[in-house]
């Protein structure tokens, strides 16, 4: 490949990494992809596909530039796929991006790969010689010293609890959030959390998503309006605000992103709600992003039971308050150990209107939930997106299968076919059943609903609403902490 390491660049941390990309071809680098190695961009849990490249590349490092690390570890190593000369792809752990300064710089610098093995070479003789020093050992550098320096350098401890936000006065709110209803919280105590709201991990039109920290390290999402003055929000924006707390602390359930808290102040003007998080990235990623960790065939399995038993929760609340519409790959986020979470969804508001009308529109919301999740069963099978680059609707390729005209086995994703855990055609035969059954095109004959869909799926993975669940849920993990507290 005719490309050769550079030298040390400077340049402007306001750049998006797709003008970050297009320099490295300027520079004669045939790149057509490009990724962060410490997998913040695709691990992220907010940040869609499409705005992936779209972040700041300073953004991108303040994300990973955490004020408990010191400068040294306040790295992106960048990962970009290119072609060489004979049109291979190849992967070249480029560079690592280092962050410098306050949170406010304005530059980063780059440096190669060389060169901050160099830096961590001579971080570790330095930390060795003050060890050293502090052991009071005659050697130039004894045992515990290097020990001592090697941890410094390279372990990667969990964060320590140095964010107390919520250390007083909470816990017994929080405790009490499913019984009285969801807690207000005060902004000092999620500006804390929050790092002083520059955590940022997604930017909407209507709104700010950022990740904060509680004192057990328990870590959690916090959803911003991007109003800030009070001229400027409406009695009905004020309403819709509080009509969607209510409506989202209706939902009680392991596979939803549930709601933990909410901030209403005017001075400053704030209105806030506060959520779990979810650190392993949204399902499109993964199931459609080259970088992203592919999944295997069990993990899929288990993906799709719990949205199933989260959407048959949802669907047997009396009266339904809350139905997503707009349900799909990248409103599901996972969890460490790749549970499902729906998340960031808009619902169907049910006004307490019995009338024939109101009526009407709660069916045609459950049946289009079904409908939508067959949808997202033939996307986790075929690892297809729901509309691809010609436009053409995932629903309309299936048809030829789902049809019979062609074999069930020949639609299952390529990366299962490629690997050891290849979807068995049994499975695929009886989630297409399922998939039939909710997507036929006449609304009168989708009657099935999701509780009998979640029947069906179950029949297939086998997996119970535990064994679907998270295995360690955040906020289960408040509520053990609170107990204990207040037993204590």
């Amino acid at each position: 490949m005719a490309w050769t390491v550079w030298d040390r660049w400077t340049i402007t941390g306001n750049i998006t990494l797709r003008e970050l990309l297009d320099w490295l071809k300027e520079k004669g680098l045939n790149a057509y992809s490009i990724s962060c190695g410490t997998s913040l961009l695709y691990n992220s849990m907010f940040p869609r596909h499409k705005e992936r490249l779209d972040k700041k590349v300073v953004d991108v490092a303040r994300e990973v530039a955490k004020v408990e690390v010191p400068p040294y570890r306040r790295h992106l190593d960048i990962v970009v796929a290119c072609e060489d000369d004979d049109d291979n792809d190849v992967d070249i752990p480029l560079v690592s991006i280092y962050f410098r300064g306050s949170s406010s710089s304005k530059k980063i610098e780059i440096r190669t790969e060389m060169e901050a093995w160099i830096i961590r070479v001579v971080y570790f003789i330095v930390f060795s010689f003050l060890v050293s020093a502090r052991f009071g050992s005659s050697a130039p550098y004894s045992e515990e010293a290097v020990a001592t320096a090697i941890y410094l350098l390279f372990s990667r401890r969990k964060k320590d609890n140095t964010v107390k936000p919520w250390a007083t006065g909470l816990s017994g709110q929080l405790k009490k959030a499913f019984v009285t209803g969801v807690p207000s919280l005060e902004r000092a105590e999620l500006e804390a959390a929050c790092e002083g709201f520059i955590n940022v991990v997604g930017i909407l039109p209507e709104c700010t998503l950022y990740k904060g920290t509680l004192s057990s390290g328990v870590e959690i999402a916090v959803l911003s309006t991007s109003v800030n003055s009070a001229q400027q929000w409406s009695a009905q924006s004020e309403e819709q605000f509080r009509n969607k707390i209510s409506v989202l602390s209706k939902v009680n359930h392991k596979n939803f992103m549930n709601l933990l808290g909410y901030c209403a102040c005017d001075e400053p003007f704030t209105r806030m709600m506060v959520f779990e998080y979810t650190p392993c990235g949204s399902l499109f990623e993964h199931l459609h992003i080259r970088e992203a960790e592919h999944l295997d065939w069990k993990t899929r399995l288990r993906i799709i039971m719990g949205v199933a038993y989260c959407l048959e929760h949802m669907s047997q609340l009396d009266p339904p308050s809350l139905l997503p519409t707009n349900l799909s790959t990248s409103c599901i986020y996972l969890t460490e150990d790749y549970a499902a979470k729906i998340a960031d969804i808009e619902f169907w508001k049910d006004d307490n209107k019995h009338d024939a009308a109101s009526s009407r529109e709660t069916q045609i919301s459950q049946e289009s939930v079904v409908y939508k999740f067959g949808i997202l069963l033939l996307e986790v099978i075929s690892g297809r997106r729901p509309i691809s680059e010609d436009d053409r609707l995932l629903v309309l390729w299936a048809s030829s299968y789902l049809d019979g005209k062609r074999p069930l086995s020949a639609m299952a994703d390529r990366t299962l076919v490629r690997s050891s855990s290849a979807a068995p055609e049994k499975d695929v035969a009886a989630l297409c059943d399922v998939v039939r059954q909710c997507v036929r095109p006449e609304a009168g004959k989708r009657a099935i609903s999701m509780g009998e869909v979640a029947t069906l799926v179950r029949e297939v993975a086998g997996l119970s609403p535990e064994q679907a669940a998270p295995r360690e849920n955040p906020l289960w993990w408040a509520e053990l902490e609170i107990a204990s507290s207040e037993t204590g």
